[in-house]
């Protein structure tokens, strides 16, 4: 089930039990927030991006067969800055210290896992880990003024 707290301060914070169910709602009320705060269309796909790649992560790979699981996500709004805190009941993982993948033949054979991890890790400007109580706490931070990218595909 998913349980959604949001106030008008900025800030905005769900429940997800199980999280497998009830993924699509959540993006779709981060698109939602996204847009009542004013972020740009570019930096509201970086933040589903992200928050998307880690939930799927916990629910695929963090938990035992058949164990019963929860992933909270709080979405907080600052000056220039946006902080999501996803904390989930899963294994111990810590996200910021999982090899980055080959990607590129002159690096060794080309690998298939971690390639979302290290999206979010470029995509991000800062990430930390810790673990305490038996639950895996995730803090991750995006600039809202910095400038996007844009990319430009020639037809």
């Amino acid at each position: 089930m998913l349980k959604k707290q949001g106030d008008t301060t900025g800030q905005i914070e769900f429940t997800l039990s199980p999280p497998e169910k009830d993924q699509a709602a959540l993006l779709a009320a981060i698109e939602q927030f996204g847009i009542e705060q004013g972020l740009l269309e570019s930096f509201r796909y970086r933040l589903g991006l992200i928050v998307d790649e880690l939930v799927t992560n916990s629910t695929v790979h963090g938990t035992c067969s058949g164990a019963n699981q929860t992933v909270k996500v709080h979405i907080a709004a600052h000056e220039s800055n946006l902080v999501v805190e996803i904390v989930d009941s899963g294994l111990p993982f810590d996200p910021t210290t999982h090899p980055l993948p080959h990607c590129c033949p002159q690096d060794g054979p080309v690998s298939v896992g971690g390639a979302g991890l290290s999206l979010v890790r470029r995509l991000a400007d800062q990430i930390h880990y810790s673990r305490s109580n038996d639950h895996n706490h995730l803090v991750i931070t995006l600039n809202t003024a910095k400038k996007e990218t844009a990319c430009l595909l020639k037809k």
